[in-house]
């Protein structure tokens, strides 16, 4: 009787072990296209966080647009490719949603975009504080046809030269970045030789009170610069 009764509490912890897997199957489905809420009361997903766990746990089955309640986020947040077929997700602002992230010297960024394609719109991103290594706001180092569009990205930490830089492009093709505004910076844009990457657009942004540069390209193959407003520079060379 000993005998069987550990058969079946062996046969038990099987089936309960089938039946997680089987669970956690289902919870890993690919996102169907559409616009999910991200914080806030009854929302889609509580917080960023758990949104982005979502979609990496099986990736989407159509273009997603995730869209951020008003608040200030702090995080840092890597945007990898997904599994599956790639498809654009867009991460969109609801009002004031702020990304100041200026306690970390070694990972400053709110955004890496590290793969896929994603598309960064109606944020705001702030730095109150001058980083050793000019720590960026977005890096991007991957993937391909990102945008980064209509935001506001200031720098009120008021240090000389060189200050931060709002974005550092090291990698991937076809960065469309429009129609933000940016403020205070010591560099909005610095793109180095250790991406040799193309297809860059920078267009209708307005860049006031920079201290250094506004752009700083080197080693992009092509890049399209039109329609942009540039004033107040405090320094340059």
């Amino acid at each position: 009787a000993m005998k069987i009764s550990h058969l079946s509490s062996f046969a038990c912890l099987l089936l309960c072990f089938a039946l997680q897997l089987q669970l956690a199957a289902g919870q890993c489905q690919p996102l169907p296209p559409g616009s999910y809420t991200v914080g806030g009361a009854s929302a889609h997903f509580p917080s960023l966080d758990s949104a982005l766990h979502r979609l990496r746990c099986a990736g989407v089955s159509g273009p997603v647009e995730l869209q951020l309640a008003a608040g200030n986020y702090t995080g840092r947040y890597v945007l990898d490719s997904l599994p599956g077929t790639p498809h654009p997700i867009r991460l969109q602002g609801q009002g004031e949603v702020k990304f100041s992230r200026n306690g970390s010297a070694l990972y400053p960024e709110s955004f890496v975009l590290a793969g896929g394609q994603w598309e960064l719109t109606q944020l705001v991103f702030e730095r109150s504080v001058q980083l050793v290594n000019n720590g960026p706001m977005i890096r991007v180092q991957g993937g391909s046809n990102h945008r980064i569009g209509n935001n506001r990205m200031v720098d009120l930490s008021a240090m000389p030269y060189p200050g931060n830089t709002a974005v550092v492009w090291r990698g991937g093709d076809s960065l469309h970045i429009d129609s933000n505004h940016f403020s205070g910076w010591g560099r909005v844009l610095w793109a180095d030789s250790l991406g040799n990457s193309s297809g860059l657009i920078f267009t209708a942004n307005t860049i006031t009170d920079y201290r250094a540069q506004g752009l700083f390209l080197q080693g992009v193959l092509e890049a399209e610069i039109s329609f942009n407003w540039l004033k107040d520079a405090s320094f340059m060379y």
